[in-house]
């Protein structure tokens, strides 16, 4: 390692509460390997316990390369980000947390050199392996290399974790990003802005670990339904932003994070009891309310699966299943509700209390309020969905 005031590197060190973890993330960046010289620029927000002490005394021991930013109050996680990256010198920054750290010291040598002989990715990353507080690990992979696009972002959720990213700094980054602070899911928003600057791409080799653990932020059920509001918010701003470009991919992802509040015996329930009065009225009801219950049923194990392998596993079944019901009701065009003036003839309608839009099975969508309000539409659990990349709710 080497250092100068005019680095090629910036590591953007975010850090709250981590006097636990923080020793040994500073000195995996501190062991990195380079032919260049490179900073760590770290955001400390006021924390509680003793990182900024430690920090500090980083700080004092390498003077020339560790820039301390401090907070008389918490700033939150969002606002630390923005300005600790826009106090960034290097042409290149690299992502990591407090708690989590790097085991190879060649990690950013290789990614930049990767982004310097390829000047049309503004990204790379790595493999991480997961650890929990138990002692368990976990590899966090993504078998894909180049073919990232922003839809798939949109559709997937993030590619991969911060600790495993260099990227190409965009020279306004920091005012093109100002729009994205108030959104809690910072990282998608930053890999968002980024897919539309240039590619993605995988070096090879588990190159760190991301930590999941009780010091952690809070994974409370109002956490979750907060940051889905504002995942929401987030594509809704981004479709805005590029003009409704990815304005059908937008609107899916929406509709699936909404759906994926069907994860309790009561909704189930509720969607039982529509299904046993749409059978009464036909042997085609019938049918209807037997697919109503098994979309239902299969929404609601997949919801439930912790484990990624699983998910995956069980998703592929799950997709055969819903094609093949999908196929059918075709076949029988069986219209549960008034399309009135829309041209399109709607084979299952699926109606979200929360956003108030109504999908068909062509992926069209229109306002519930041009459906008659006499027609029960069958429920949201019909609409196929798909499975996220393993770290978008980690």
């Amino acid at each position: 390692m080497t250092n100068s005031k005019c680095p090629l590197l910036s590591v953007c060190f975010i850090t709250y509460n981590h006097e636990k973890f923080i020793r040994q993330s500073l000195d995996s960046v501190l062991n990195q390997q380079t032919n260049f010289q490179f900073e760590v620029v770290i955001g400390e927000d006021c924390s509680t316990d003793k990182t900024k002490e430690i920090a500090l005394e980083y700080k004092e021991k390498f003077p020339d390369i560790i820039r301390v930013l401090t907070s008389d109050t918490n700033i939150g996680p969002q606002r630390n980000v923005a300005r600790t990256l826009k106090a960034c010198l290097g042409k290149y920054v690299a992502g990591l947390e407090g708690d989590d750290y790097w085991t190879d010291p060649l990690k950013l040598q290789k990614q930049i050199d990767f982004l310097e002989q390829n000047p049309d990715h503004v990204l790379s990353f790595h493999d991480v392996l997961m650890v929990y507080d138990n002692g368990n690990q976990k590899l966090s992979s993504n078998k894909r290399q180049d073919s990232i696009s922003t839809k798939d972002i949109i559709r997937y959720g993030r590619p991969c974790h911060t600790c495993s990213i260099v990227f190409r700094k965009p020279n306004n980054i920091a005012e093109d990003m100002a729009g994205y602070q108030s959104f809690l899911s910072g990282d998608i928003a930053l890999m968002l802005y980024l897919s539309l600057q240039g590619k993605f791409g995988k070096v090879d080799g588990v190159m760190g670990v991301y930590r999941l653990h009780s010091e952690g932020i809070s994974r409370t059920q109002q956490f979750m339904n907060n940051w889905r509001d504002s995942y929401v918010a987030l594509l809704e701003y981004f479709d805005d932003l590029t003009k409704k470009q990815f304005s059908s991919d937008v609107t899916f992802k929406i509709t699936e994070i909404r759906q994926s509040q069907i994860n309790s015996a009561e909704t189930l329930k509720g969607i039982t009891l529509f299904a046993s009065k749409l059978s009464k009225k036909s042997f085609k009801g019938f049918i209807s309310s037997l697919g109503i219950i098994l979309m239902a049923l299969l929404k609601l194990l997949y919801n439930k699966l912790k484990l990624f392998w699983l998910k995956k596993k069980f998703y592929s079944i799950k997709r055969k299943i819903e094609k093949f019901y999908w196929k059918i009701r075709a076949k029988w065009n069986t219209s549960t509700v008034d399309i009135g003036s829309i041209p399109t003839i709607v084979y299952e309608a699926v109606v979200s209390p929360y956003t108030g839009l109504v999908m068909d099975q062509k992926r069209k969508v229109f306002p519930a309020s041009a459906f008659s309000a006499n027609k029960i539409p069958v429920l949201l659990a019909l609409t196929p969905t798909h499975s996220s990349f393993e770290g978008v709710f980690d």
